[in-house]
């Protein structure tokens, strides 16, 4: 009998392991669920204040994009800082012209010894001094046309502050500046004949470079020109309106500093 009993303890004390076992596990489960429930709801609440992951490839976009505009802006700055010095340079060039043109009218009136009257090639009466038969130094003449021009000339050759007008008394459209190969080229200021002034930089008599045009409206562009256009970087502002800043091509806006 003590041996049938000893022989049949070991098969209940086998079963009460694994029933231990079992309830461990199932405790250890549970707990387990628990806790995966308590750091979800945790993350929940914190998420929105994590820090988001973003592409790569979009942060690289946003940084050139911003280059690109911070570019932008400097030279759209530059461009306008280049126009107010053209035009102020171009005011000391129309000063200058002026006065050419008062000595040449007050040659012509006076009339001393190296004075001489002459017809240019061009069908232009020119009154003023001469050296070897040819134009040389101060000097006024008015074509068939009736258009005036005055100022200095090197061998024939307007070269130097002048002014050229489609009047004798310059009222309406004129130029006031330097003068190159008898061109109108350099620094100076224009008139059109609808009241607009150019002040700055002048190619074969048209705003080229940089320069300032003010028009009869009040509107007014600071900024690159070409052949007279609106050229570059420049700002263009109407009265009462917001300015408009950015790149200009061929006289039409094309880009903001802000967008590319």
């Amino acid at each position: 009998m003590t041996r049938d009993a000893a022989s049949f303890d070991l098969p209940l004390s086998s079963a009460a392991r694994r029933t231990a076992r079992d309830k461990r596990i199932a405790v250890g489960i549970v707990a387990g669920a628990v806790c995966a429930a308590i750091a979800a709801s945790v993350f929940a609440m914190i998420a929105p204040s994590l820090p988001k992951a973003r592409d790569s490839r979009a942060e690289a976009t946003d940084a050139l994009s911003q280059r690109w505009a911070l570019e932008s802006a400097l030279d759209l700055q530059a461009a306008v800082d280049g126009a107010a010095h053209a035009a102020q340079r171009a005011d000391t060039a129309a000063l200058v012209a002026a006065e050419t043109l008062a000595r040449a009218r007050l040659l012509a009136v006076q009339r001393p010894v190296n004075v001489a009257q002459l017809t240019l090639p061009n069908g232009a009466i020119y009154v003023g001094e001469v050296t070897d038969g040819v134009p040389q130094g101060v000097g006024l003449a008015r074509s068939p046309s009736g258009a005036f021009t005055a100022g200095a000339y090197a061998q024939g050759v307007r070269t130097g502050p002048g002014v050229e007008c489609v009047r004798d008394d310059c009222a309406t459209a004129s130029y006031f500046g330097d003068f190159r190969d008898g061109r109108p080229s350099g620094l100076g200021r224009i008139r059109s004949a609808d009241g607009a002034v150019f002040r700055g930089d002048v190619r074969d008599g048209a705003p080229s470079g940089f320069g300032e045009l003010r028009r009869p409206d009040g509107s007014s562009f600071a900024g690159g020109f070409t052949s007279g256009r609106r050229d570059g970087y420049g700002v263009d502002r109407a009265p009462g309106g917001a300015p408009t800043a950015g790149y200009w091509a061929n006289d039409e806006f094309a880009a903001s500093t802000q967008t590319r």
